[in-house]
């Protein structure tokens, strides 16, 4: 290519991409991701009243909560906020779509060598034993708190570092959002609908929503269709974005009390457990996962270096 090419690629294309924020670079990096799997499968994902509140509940709420709370307490970081909260919604919107999409992207399952690897390990049967005994003593909608756990952890996490300045706060959510654009394209990778296809957890409604999930990501590979209004249910265990999100709050814990900072911990023992007995993932998606949440941390922390 000559001089002159580079010169002009460098003035219209690398420059200006230079002087955007990081938000900016990540999301117009993964929509090349986005465009070109569009191509391929040809629908995009628009979510239901229920689908729609479901991830408002549990990323954009929290997220807005604590960007109030910034802009109560300096208001000239209102663009820059303004620009975080587009963000994480487009990180959502992304993710899911990305989600959704993996049977069709990558039509092959992995469940079979995943489970036979869970099988030789026999690590995650003695955890469901072990969590189907404890069952017995705690007999509370135990799904609800799985699910549930990541808004309350998100809650906290954001009022905190909103409390502590807008870096701290910017950097949490980028992460969270990177967890969720590089988690969303690694399901195309390694597809699987996770362990609760050979055996049914302790908790008999995670079985009936899990039945229901697994016929409309067969009828999606089968079919090439994605129903009307699908978005938050899609399949994908590789890897376990529970605890890749857990990592991430447990990361930024760490500047927190000593009281929260064992919640955390607390809280990604329940991921941990709940995540394999639950049927949600193998073992081998944590640690995958855990290495995404601790990349994804390590760099947003080095992009503001505020915690």
């Amino acid at each position: 290519m000559k001089k002159s090419s580079l010169s002009f690629l460098h003035l219209v294309l690398i420059k200006p991409l230079s002087r955007q924020e990081i938000e900016v670079k990540a999301l117009i990096f993964f929509s090349l991701f986005f465009f070109v799997a569009f191509l391929k499968v040809g629908q995009i994902c628009m979510p239901s009243f229920q689908g729609g509140r479901f991830a408002f509940d549990h990323y954009t709420l929290p997220l807005l909560l604590g960007s109030l709370i910034v802009l109560g307490v300096a208001r000239n970081n209102w663009r820059k906020v303004v620009l975080l909260f587009l963000f994480l919604v487009l990180s959502v919107y992304f993710h899911f779509n990305f989600k959704s999409w993996a049977p069709i992207i990558n039509p092959n399952n992995y469940d079979p060598e995943l489970h036979a690897l869970d099988v030789i390990l026999r690590f995650p049967g003695l955890i469901r034993d072990v969590r189907f005994d404890l069952y017995n003593y705690l007999s509370f909608d135990l799904n609800f708190l799985y699910h549930n756990l990541f808004v309350f952890n998100f809650f906290i996490v954001n009022l905190f570092m909103a409390f502590k300045g807008f870096g701290r706060l910017r950097s949490l959510n980028l992460a969270i959002g990177l967890v969720l654009l590089v988690g969303g394209v690694l399901y195309w990778v390694i597809p699987a609908a996770g362990p609760f296809v050979y055996f049914n957890s302790y908790y008999f409604e995670v079985n009936l929503q899990q039945a229901e999930m697994l016929d409309t990501y067969n009828q999606i590979k089968n079919t090439g269709v994605i129903p009307e209004g699908f978005f938050v249910s899609g399949l994908a265990a590789m890897p376990s974005l529970h605890l890749a999100h857990a990592t991430v709050f447990l990361i930024y814990s760490m500047s927190l009390s000593v009281f929260f900072r064992v919640l955390f911990v607390l809280s990604w023992c329940v991921f941990f457990i709940d995540s394999m007995a639950l049927g949600w993932h193998y073992f081998i998606d944590i640690p995958v996962g855990v290495l995404l949440g601790i990349l994804a941390s390590k760099f947003s922390l080095r992009q503001f270096k505020t915690v």
